[in-house]
């Protein structure tokens, strides 16, 4: 039986809480398939990418 490969960096845990609106919405991104299986894993793919896109902008610097 094959699992998802153990991650290589550490990670650190947030538990944002969400209007049910907002909640809903990712709900409706767990539908569409593309951005995660979950509530959890659509969280953390937007969360991403926007890290990304502020570091791209300049706001962020790069991290190590």
């Amino acid at each position: 039986m094959t699992g998802r490969p153990k991650n290589e960096e550490p990670t650190k845990k947030v538990e944002p809480r969400l209007p049910p609106k907002a909640f809903a919405q990712l709900q409706r991104l767990v539908e569409i398939g593309t951005y995660g299986s979950n509530p959890t894993e659509v969280a953390k793919y937007l969360i991403l990418r926007e890290i990304d896109d502020l570091t791209r902008a300049g706001v962020l610097k790069p991290s190590d």
